[in-house]
């Protein structure tokens, strides 16, 4: 909440009321009052610390946030918890990234309404144009918007660049590395990676 509280823009607060009632949070009752109780002996010398506690549960309860005994199964609360943050991480990477872009959110907009709407069964998407007006930045921006529904991602920009100055090798080992990094991470696989 203190995060927060500094720097809206780059934090946000998602609280999970797990088997406890929000408004047990929002007032500190029940065990809450309980606990709050202990603390005021336990910091007598710091009694600043225990309101500012009090504040910052009030307002993660006041926040927007998820409640185990609306959202059931578990399992269900879980599927919603990840797509939110997931969401809101992606959206604020994307954010973050084109604020300094004019018109890419538009081309963005346009190029997502092809895969989504116009053509659902799109695998492939050629940008072309002549250099510098941003077909690798335009192509990077839509990676950041789509490579969370993958399990394993890996942006290779100028591809042609490095083949023509002899490092496909290397976009080759770094493509792999990614890849099976990934993978590694995902399954465990006690193996080891040669190329």
């Amino acid at each position: 909440m203190h995060c927060k509280n500094l720097n809206p823009q780059h934090y946000f607060v998602l609280p999970v009321f797990y088997h406890v009632d929000p408004s047990d949070v929002r007032n500190q009752r029940g065990s809450f009052s309980d606990a709050f109780a202990k603390h005021e002996k336990n910091f007598k010398h710091d009694v600043e610390k225990v309101k500012s506690w009090r504040t910052a549960l009030t307002q993660a309860a006041n926040s927007s946030g998820w409640d185990s005994h609306v959202t059931r199964p578990e399992a269900r609360l879980i599927d919603e918890i990840v797509k939110d943050i997931s969401k809101k991480l992606n959206c604020g990477t994307l954010c973050a990234y084109l604020k300094d872009f004019v018109g890419m959110e538009r081309r963005i907009e346009h190029i997502m309404s092809l895969f989504q709407k116009e053509n659902p069964d799109l695998l492939k998407l050629g940008i072309w144009g002549m250099a510098g007006i941003g077909k690798t930045t335009l192509a990077e921006a839509i990676f950041n918007h789509v490579s969370n529904g993958f399990e394993s991602v890996c942006f290779l920009p100028n591809v042609r660049e490095s083949e023509e100055h002899g490092r496909l090798f290397e976009l080759c080992q770094k493509f792999l590395s990614t890849v099976l990094e990934d993978a590694f991470l995902r399954t465990g696989f006690p193996g080891r990676w040669f190329w």
